[in-house]
């Protein structure tokens, strides 16, 4: 399997967040029509977690392509995606469950594709294998569009 890894470290929400008490806050990430939910934390804005999204290719075809294939293969799959969308959401700790979107911003894929590679060490989510393999890295900071 391939994926596309989104590792999200922190979410500054504090400003969004005052006169709410002391909300439960969460993540939404979506890329090509999939989307994923981080665990809810209270908040604060640390939040360390992985989000995978398995990439369209089937066992068959990775074990028979080529680098060159597989390379062509996975950047035609990032081109017909072309970027990530991240949405915070808050529940407010009152007890009404009044869930607020605190607003949403996007990453162009492009973005990655031009950072520079690192090493990493992975977890295959479906194996729990753990693999090393280098990976290109973007560490960006966004600023949420306002969702009013």
């Amino acid at each position: 399997m391939r994926y596309l890894v989104v590792y999200v470290t922190k979410v500054n929400i504090m400003e969004a967040i005052s006169g709410l008490g002391e909300p439960q806050f969460w993540v939404e990430v979506e890329w090509g029509g999939i989307r994923q939910k981080s665990t809810m934390t209270k908040a604060r804005p640390t939040l360390n977690q992985y989000f995978y999204f398995q990439l369209a290719m089937t066992e068959e075809f990775l074990k028979k392509a080529q680098r060159p294939e597989l390379v062509d293969a996975i950047l035609q799959e990032l081109r017909t995606k072309p970027e990530i969308l991240l949405t915070v959401w808050a529940d407010p700790a009152n007890g009404q469950k009044a869930i607020i979107s605190l607003g949403a911003c996007t990453i162009p894929l492009s973005e990655i594709s031009n950072a520079a590679f690192q090493d990493r060490d992975f977890t295959d989510p479906k194996t729990r294998q753990k693999i090393n393999f280098q990976s290109r890295v973007l560490f960006k900071k966004a600023m949420l569009d306002s969702a009013y």
